[in-house]
């Protein structure tokens, strides 16, 4: 309580109205589909923990919006390995869905380095893997082949993970865009 300019005593309130009115189940609830429906959800999360203090407490605490992990080798690649290391550690233990696209119209500088530091970071959770999904082009070529068979074991386990829903493997091919 305050005392007024005439020394009543004055109820202090803070209401919240509008969207911060809502419960934070809600709130984590409403922000889960807006980060799925965009193209990097991670981003999203981290627009959101730019709000407020209370929408950053929610976002960083809420890890359904850090499962999401996708790796582009054309374009802006929007999962820096600082962003990744903080899905991983947000997501607490979740299962998480990684999703690969591998095209020849390519962007970013060195992305088999890329490919290859974004694998080195996700590998290790595979045991939480719940989606595993690459899209790849014929035309698209890395400077040296992938070899299969120099995969890291854990890459293989993940394919008999308990956690694995969805296995997809996507091949375009003759694909050419002018």
């Amino acid at each position: 309580r305050k005392k007024g300019l005439g020394m009543v005593p004055v109820l202090q309130t803070t209401k919240s109205f509008g969207i911060l009115s809502l419960p934070d189940e809600l709130l984590l609830n409403a922000f889960k589909h807006l980060a799925v429906s965009s193209c990097c959800p991670p981003k999203t999360a981290v627009i959101i923990s730019h709000v407020c203090q209370r929408l950053r407490r929610l976002a960083i605490l809420g890890p359904s919006l850090w499962t999401d992990f996708s790796f582009y080798a054309y374009g802006v690649n929007e999962m820096s390995p600082a962003l990744i290391h903080a899905c991983l550690e947000r997501s607490r233990k979740l299962p998480i869905s990684i999703e690969i696209f591998l095209h020849n119209f390519n962007v970013i500088e060195e992305p088999q380095e890329a490919f290859e530091e974004f694998m080195e970071l996700v590998l290790p959770h595979t045991h939480r893997w719940k989606k595993f999904s690459m899209e790849l082009e014929s035309v698209f070529s890395f400077e040296t082949p992938v070899s299969f068979s120099e995969l890291p074991d854990a890459f293989l386990d993940a394919f008999r993970s308990p956690t694995l829903e969805i296995l997809q493997v996507i091949y375009l091919e003759g694909r050419t865009f002018e």
